[in-house]
C-alpha cells in the first residue's frame, strides 16, 4: 500500500526575476517524532501484545514480532493501530492503559513514522525550501525574497504546496493552489478516502485549528463539480483569517488538467501582475 505520495513532480521556471516552483502531485507533513523506537515497542509489548500475539491474534492482528524501528515501512499494520488509537479503542475497555501522555505519545510516534517514511526519497520539503531558491538564485537574475517567489500545485500538490510554506514561512511569498485535497475532519475520524489521504487529513485538522500565515498572496481555485468543492470553500475563511490576501475563483469544470490550465493565467496575472507588457500563455 502507497501513501500519499505516487508521483512526485517538481517544475521550477525563472522568468522576469520571478521563481514558480510548480509541485504536481505530492503529499502530507510529517510531525516530528516523539519518543524512541525502543520506548515505542516497550509499551507495545505491555499493552499490546497481550492480546494481539502470534497465538490469541484478536482482530486477526499480531504485534509480537514488529519490529517498531520500521514501522513507517508497513503502513498496512500500523494504520488500522493508528485508527483504533485515535478513536480510543485499543486497548479495549476492562484492559490496562497507559498514562494519557504515553497513549497519544505512541499514537503521534506512529504517525510520524509512516508520513516520515512517505516523503524519504522523493522531494523533501527541505530540498522545496531550502535548495532550489538559493542555489538558482545564485545562477539566475532572480529577486531573492519571498516576494519573487510562488509555489503552485494542484490536488495532492495543492496540499504540499501548504505544508511546504507551513513548514518554510517566509520563504515562499504566494501560493496557487488548485482543487486542493484539503480533506479534514472537524466532526468524525472518517474522512471519506482511502489510507493515502490520513496525512493529508492530519495535516489540514492541524492547520483549521491552528491557522497561520504562511504567504503574503493566495489563490485558490476549484471546480463546481468536483467532490472538493465543499472542502475548498471552508478552507477560504480560515486563509483568509491569517491576513493573507485571498483571491478564491470557482469554475464550471471537473477535477482535471484542463481545469487547471484555464486557470492558471487568471492565477499568475493576479499573484505576479507586472506591466501589462507580461501575458502568460
Amino acid at each position: 500500500m502507497t501513501r500519499c505520495i505516487r508521483t512526485l513532480k517538481m517544475t521550477l521556471t525563472a522568468d522576469k526575476g520571478i521563481l514558480v516552483g510548480a509541485i504536481v502531485l505530492a503529499a502530507g507533513l510529517s510531525a516530528a517524532p516523539q519518543g524512541t523506537a525502543e520506548s515505542q515497542a516497550a509499551l507495545v509489548k505491555q499493552y499490546c501484545v497481550v492480546c494481539h500475539n502470534d497465538r490469541a491474534k484478536t482482530g486477526n492482528l499480531s504485534l509480537q514480532n514488529e519490529d517498531l524501528s520500521s514501522a513507517g515501512d508497513h503502513p498496512e499494520v500500523w494504520e488500522p493501530v493508528i485508527r483504533k488509537l485515535r478513536a480510543g479503542m485499543m486497548p479495549p475497555p476492562g484492559m490496562a492503559r497507559p498514562p494519557l501522555e504515553k497513549y497519544e505519545g505512541l499514537r503521534n510516534w506512529l504517525e510520524a513514522e509512516i508520513d516520515r517514511k512517505a516523503v524519504e526519497g522523493r522531494l523533501l520539503y527541505a530540498a522545496a525550501a531550502g535548495g532550489h531558491p538559493p542555489r538558482l538564485e545564485a545562477e539566475l537574475p532572480l529577486v531573492s525574497r519571498p516576494g519573487g517567489r510562488c509555489l503552485m500545485g494542484s490536488s495532492f500538490g495543492a496540499v504540499a504546496s501548504l505544508a511546504t510554506a507551513y513548514r518554510y514561512p517566509e520563504v515562499y511569498g504566494s501560493l496557487l493552489v488548485q482543487s486542493g485535497s484539503f480533506v479534514f475532519t472537524d466532526i468524525a475520524n472518517n474522512h471519506g478516502g482511502g489510507p493515502e489521504f490520513e496525512p493529508v487529513v492530519r495535516f489540514v485538522n492541524r492547520y483549521r485549528t491552528a491557522p497561520r500565515r504562511v504567504a503574503d498572496r493566495m489563490f485558490v481555485s476549484c471546480g463546481v463539480f468536483e467532490p472538493l468543492i465543499t472542502p475548498n470553500r471552508s478552507m477560504v475563511p480560515v486563509f483568509e483569517s491569517t491576513g493573507m490576501a485571498v483571491r478564491y475563483v470557482e469554475a464550471r469544470d471537473g477535477h482535471s488538467w484542463e481545469n487547471w490550465r484555464d486557470r492558471l493565467r487568471a492565477g499568475l496575472s493576479w499573484i505576479f501582475p507586472g506591466p501589462q507588457k507580461f501575458y502568460y500563455e
